[in-house]
């Protein structure tokens, strides 16, 4: 359904609806998260057939009102390439993605100092040693398995492992 997105018909939407998208008629999405508590909103536009969606920021952080007061000037800095991060598909090795996510909650307010604390600790002091070089594409379980588990099973009691690896695995891999 496409209509005006405001701060009022997010919260409508989040409360009454189970889908996962909302549409506003000025090419912008908003997409809830699994707990639908927040969402993110995106730019879109369309290359050919093919849909491209531009993160612009995230709800409640950023208010509906305050994002189509400032619609244009962001779009303007989407397009000379001032608000470009690193998009997934030239993120080819998992040392290099775990450095992007550090960077990412680093950068984004919505994320606890805690947990930033944490996750920064883990990366850096389990992760990279055992997954740098790693192609992403070649990240399966058995190498999760091996690179990984096998080898903290010496260093780490197992609950600290599954600490290690579900606080990161739930915002890395879902999307959060």
């Amino acid at each position: 359904m496409t209509k005006r997105i405001t701060d009022t018909s997010i919260k409508q939407f989040l409360a009454t609806s189970d889908k996962e998208w909302c549409y506003d008629s000025r090419r912008v999405e908003f997409r809830a998260n699994p707990s639908r508590t927040s969402g993110t909103f995106y730019d879109v536009v369309y290359k050919g057939k093919r849909k491209i969606r531009t993160p612009l920021g995230k709800w409640p952080a950023l208010k509906a009102s305050d994002l189509f007061k400032r619609l244009s000037e962001i779009r303007a800095q989407v397009m000379a390439g001032e608000r470009s991060g690193k998009k997934f598909d030239t993120v080819t090795d998992c040392g290099a993605l775990l450095l992007w996510f550090v960077g990412h909650i680093e950068s984004d307010k919505t994320f606890s100092p805690r947990y930033v604390e944490n996750a920064y600790h883990l990366i850096h002091t389990h992760l990279m040693g055992c997954f740098e070089g790693v192609p992403v594409r070649g990240l399966t379980r058995h190498v999760v398995y091996t690179r990984f588990y096998k080898e903290k099973m010496n260093v780490l009691a197992l609950s600290s492992m599954r600490t290690t690896w579900g606080g990161l695995e739930a915002r890395l891999f879902v999307g959060g």
